[in-house]
């Protein structure tokens, strides 16, 4: 039969891998192939943790260019807007094509100078719209940037939910949502995570006070 080992001894065994129809079959050393197999395995772990290392550097850099804009905020003057603008620039160089290029239109320095001379005036001034991107950017990072970067904008007291439509789908960003139910759910004295529970939740339906912002299209 095809294929059928040769010898008892492990380190002579062979297999035989057939290559096509028409091209002869050939037999290959079983420790050449796990070497192979093995070389081909550790190639494929750096690459792995070559890629990993490279997006937690990037995410790291997106982190302190979302710090840097609320140290703006906070303290704006030419100094901390010089720093704004060179985090920007780290971020458009870290990400494939350039963040700011994709999202903004603007990719060299200059043209990042001038688009931010804009975006951080309209956020200092708690337009809605800006603000809306902005948050949208954060929860990328989420966790208690987000949350900081939220209570100082004027959504401070509202459940966010960016929703981005596809073709015949819709993906929610919910995690402000999920927080807003935790608390909701603890707040009624049940057991949240860990606990194995499942909890049915209404919520008034209204939309009084709700506001929809358009944030970017692809």
């Amino acid at each position: 039969m095809g294929g059928q080992a040769v010898g008892r001894s492990a380190s002579r065994r062979t297999f035989k891998l057939m290559v096509g129809g028409s091209i002869p079959s050939r037999r290959i050393n079983a420790d050449r192939c796990l070497k192979i197999i093995l070389e081909e395995g550790d190639r494929d772990m750096s690459d792995t943790m070559t890629e990993m290392a490279k997006r937690e550097r990037d995410y790291k850099r997106f982190e302190n260019y979302l710090n840097v804009i609320v140290n703006y905020i906070l303290n704006p003057n030419e100094d901390n807007f010089e720093l704004v603008v060179a985090t920007a620039m780290s971020c458009d160089k870290c990400l494939l094509r350039g963040y700011w290029k994709e999202r903004f239109d603007i990719s060299v320095e200059e043209n990042i100078r001038t688009g931010f001379k804009k975006i951080l005036k309209d956020l200092i001034n708690n337009d809605k719209d800006q603000w809306a991107k902005f948050l949208t950017q954060a929860m990328v990072v989420g966790g208690e940037v987000f949350y900081k970067i939220k209570s100082m904008s004027p959504f401070a007291d509202m459940i966010l939910l960016p929703v981005f439509y596809g073709y015949g789908f819709a993906a929610i960003k919910d995690m402000d949502l999920q927080k807003f139910l935790t608390e909701l759910v603890e707040n009624k004295n049940f057991k949240t995570n860990g606990s194995g529970n499942t909890y049915f939740v209404s919520i008034p339906k209204s939309d009084n006070d709700s506001e929809v912002f358009f944030v970017d299209s692809i």
